[in-house]
């Protein structure tokens, strides 16, 4: 029970943050702010997910899994409020189509995939399970470098897509 609402509460405590902060950076002037938030977060829940899998106590784990939920559910908001500011507008419902599309399918294959990892590559059993969770990091942790990356060309990206929109 205490660790479900913890969690919850992480989930939550993440999504107002992330959104709110990224906003705030926005109007401060910091053009990269929601994306800059969301490479944050991402790379904070990378980097928790690493020691939550070192531990062998639940109770140890707890607090880095409550970080890394914060950090997987504050870039949701920011990341959301980016992919607008560099799509133009009249486009904005054919691409959330599309990334809908592509999102439920990859959420859809995730278990199945995790699964497979964890039986054929790493032989089944709870040490295939914790190294089949590792792997799974480095997708993450991607995500985090792709997003600091994309720090340089979002300011000319969110012109790009203003321009479009004046014509």
């Amino acid at each position: 029970g205490v660790i479900v609402v913890a969690a919850l509460a992480a989930l939550v405590l993440g999504v107002l943050v992330g959104g709110r902060l990224g906003d705030t950076l926005l109007r401060r002037r910091f053009l990269n702010g929601r994306v800059f938030v969301a490479a944050v977060a991402s790379a904070i829940a990378a980097g928790a997910f690493i020691p939550a899998l070192a531990t062998h106590h639940p109770l140890h784990a707890l607090p880095y899994l409550m970080l890394a939920a914060f950090g997987l559910s504050a870039q949701n908001p920011p990341l959301n409020a980016a992919r607008l500011d560099i799509m133009p507008a009249p486009l904005w419902g054919r691409a959330e189509g599309i990334r809908t599309f592509l999102r439920t399918g990859a959420q859809a294959l995730a278990p199945m995939l995790f699964g497979v990892i964890s039986d054929v590559v790493f032989g089944g059993g709870p040490h295939a399970l914790r190294w089949t969770f590792l792997v799974m990091l480095v997708p993450l942790a991607a995500s985090a470098f792709y997003l600091f990356r994309a720090l340089r060309t979002y300011p000319r990206d969110v012109a790009t897509a203003a321009a479009f929109h004046v014509r």
